[in-house]
């Protein structure tokens, strides 16, 4: 004797097929994120190339950022976020201010994914009260002072293999959330470029 009430192996099918295609839809894009990060080079070859691409990643040693106008600073450093990193050696002047406003700007610029974003700048200047005054305009811009005999963040570790070279000053550093040295801009590069790039590397870290 049939049920009635059992659906017919045709109708069994066709809701196996929708169920199958909402999630083909659904998980797509997903699936090519993560193809063309681990199977392609287009990140490489067509995403981010405004910059000099670190080659493998480099990691940096764990630092303590400070943020100028906050009393308490209990800054989770070049971990947990994505970092501008912008590096000057000497006094403040009309370039190094035009970075720290450019990585602003850039910061701006990328809309929706600011809040994944954080500015940092690498600085011999000690004077709390210098640093304040340079930053009274950029308030959000958190500092890496130098300390009295060296950098906080030693100079090898900038070298971009597979040739060691040496820190730049009045270079752009992008750093990934794990404090991986990702991208170089030299001095003059395009901040349109900048951009460009940031832009697909939070989007696609936000993907993933």
């Amino acid at each position: 004797m049939n049920n009635s009430s059992q659906p017919s192996p045709v109708n069994r099918n066709r809701s196996r097929l929708i169920i199958i295609v909402l999630i083909l839809i659904f998980s797509a894009p997903l699936l090519s994120s993560w193809f063309i990060l681990n199977y392609t080079d287009m990140v490489r070859q067509g995403g981010a190339n405004h910059g000099d691409l670190y080659d493998p990643l480099v990691t940096l040693p764990k630092v303590e950022l400070r943020n100028p106008y906050a009393d308490n600073n209990g800054s989770s450093g070049l971990r947990g976020k994505w970092n501008l990193l912008y590096i000057n050696s000497g006094a403040c002047g009309e370039d190094c201010k035009y970075m720290i406003y450019s990585m602003r700007q850039i910061r701006l610029a990328v809309s929706r994914y600011a809040r994944h974003l954080q500015r940092v700048w690498m600085t011999d200047i000690n004077d709390p009260d210098r640093i304040k005054s340079i930053l009274s305009d950029f308030q959000g811009t958190l500092v890496l002072p130098k300390r009295s005999d060296s950098w906080p963040l030693p100079i090898d570790a900038f070298a971009m293999p597979p040739i060691s070279e040496p820190l730049e000053h009045d270079c752009l550093y992008v750093i990934d959330p794990h404090g991986q040295l990702v991208l170089r801009y030299r001095p003059g590069a395009d901040p349109d470029g900048v951009i460009s790039d940031l832009k697909r590397l939070l989007k696609t870290s936000e993907i993933n």
